[in-house]
Formats: structure tokens, C-alpha cells, sequence
């Protein structure tokens, strides 16, 4: 019977669960859909186009970077797939766009749960965004050397393909 008992227990906490996630992504994706709508999304995004450029990056990709940035990883790689779809960007572009967001993602959300437990929240936030910066720098680099030592472009490899 213990083995029911800990099924029952971990269906009823996996529930729980989802319920929580929900309970935080769907006001998350409401806000994120109010903002495009009202056009907060692109006056900040445009904000941050002269960073892109600066960085290397194409101006498209300042939606992602902004999501990225604040919201996360997941959320901002779901607006890298829908502004992909609008307009193709190069997988160099999106592979740099992602250095720098695995880094330096969710900065509000995370800040504001080291600084909970007591945590220096502005030290976190500079840290991270030196340590994407520095990420981004030496990938685009390295690119740069590879670029350079195979003489023409930088192609990703193909997927394997099943037989």
C-alpha cells in the first residue's frame, strides 16, 4: 500500500506544482502580450537596438535580448523563434544572442530572489552581465579565428540525419 501512498503523493505534489509555474508564467505572458500590444515591448526594445549593434548583433534580435534579459531563457528563446520566423537571422547571430542570455537571464526574477536571502542584488547583476559580456566577447572572437583559419564562412554543422 505504500506504493499507492507515494503515487497519490507525488501526483497530488506534481499538480501542486504546475499549478505554481502556472500561477507565475500565465500573468508573465499576459504582461509580455500587453506590452506588445500597447508598444511598451518596442520603445524598450528600441532602447536597446544601439546595444545590439554595438555588440555585434542584429537590430532583430533586440526583442529577444530584452525578454531574454528580463524575463529568461525559455521566454526569450520563444521570441527568438517568432521574430526567426519573421525575419531570418543567422544561426552565428542567434548562437551570440544566447552566450550572452544564458548568462545574463531573468535578471529581475533572480535578483529579487538572492536579495530574499539576503543577497547583494546589484553585485549579482554586475557580475552577470560582466561575465555575459566577457562570454559574448570571447565566442564572437573565437569566431572571428575560426572565420579567419578556415578562409570563408562559419556554416553550423548539419543535423545528423537518420538512415
Amino acid at each position: 500500500m505504500w506504493v499507492i501512498d507515494a503515487m497519490v503523493d507525488g501526483i497530488g505534489e506534481g499538480i501542486l506544482l504546475l499549478l505554481r509555474i502556472g500561477l507565475f508564467v500565465a500573468p508573465v505572458l499576459i504582461l509580455l502580450e500587453w506590452a506588445k500590444l500597447t508598444g511598451r515591448l518596442a520603445r524598450l526594445t528600441h532602447r536597446i537596438e544601439p546595444l545590439c549593434r554595438r555588440l555585434g548583433l542584429a537590430p532583430d534580435l533586440a526583442p529577444s535580448l530584452t525578454v531574454g534579459a528580463v524575463l529568461g531563457v525559455i521566454l526569450g528563446s520563444g521570441v527568438v523563434l517568432e521574430a526567426s520566423r519573421e525575419r531570418p537571422v543567422a544561426r552565428q547571430q542567434v548562437t551570440l544572442l544566447f552566450v550572452f542570455v544564458g548568462i545574463f537571464h531573468a535578471m529581475f526574477e533572480e535578483t529579487a530572489a538572492v536579495f530574499a536571502f539576503g543577497g547583494n542584488g546589484l553585485i549579482m547583476v554586475t557580475t552577470r552581465f560582466a561575465f555575459g559580456l566577457a562570454a559574448f566577447w570571447l565566442y564572437r572572437r573565437w569566431l572571428a579565428l575560426r572565420r579567419a583559419a578556415l578562409d570563408g564562412p562559419v556554416l553550423a554543422p548539419e543535423p545528423a540525419r537518420h538512415r
